[in-house]
């Protein structure tokens, strides 16, 4: 079944992945990340079957948003990315957001490419932004990923 999305609001993300077919960590991370913003489009994917006897084969479902203007919250200790377009595909209990422009505290976001590898729960983050140094530390810090490695550096300009 292939089910297209246009032009909803990104806060109700959440309700259009369907549930039991993803993990609750997953599905309560998009309900907390997605604060706000415009899906212009997306779809979603279910592959599955309907008959008893094919029951053991695997299911497939897939989500894809595109957003604009959109506020994404990666981590509750971590400041929020504000005004920013990203794309979003879940797909086989995994992950993965590219998002462009926007703001991260008072720097100004390039781009963001965020992976989340089926089956694991390492979150992979990759990003250029511009603006004090201060705002990064205080991202990485904020963490308790980073806390113990980063707490003795420091940083400013």
């Amino acid at each position: 079944m292939l089910i297209g999305i246009k032009d909803a609001d990104g806060r109700l993300a959440h309700t259009l992945i369907p549930h039991k077919e993803l993990s609750d960590a997953l599905n309560n991370w998009v309900a907390d990340a997605v604060k706000q913003g415009q899906v212009t489009e997306g779809s979603l994917l279910l592959h599955t079957n309907t008959r008893s006897a094919f029951r053991d084969e695997p299911q497939v479902v897939q989500l894809f948003l595109d957003v604009k203007d959109g506020t994404i919250e990666y981590d509750p200790n971590w400041p929020a990315v504000r005004n920013t377009d990203a794309t979003m595909l879940m797909r086989e209990q995994g992950l993965e957001i590219y998002a462009t422009g926007g703001q991260l505290k008072n720097s100004s976001l390039d781009q963001a490419w965020v992976y989340l590898p089926p089956g694991t729960e390492t979150l992979r983050v990759l990003g250029w932004a511009q603006g004090d140094a201060s705002d990064i530390q205080d991202v990485l810090l904020g963490s308790d990923i980073f806390l113990s490695r980063l707490k003795s550096y420091s940083s400013g300009g």
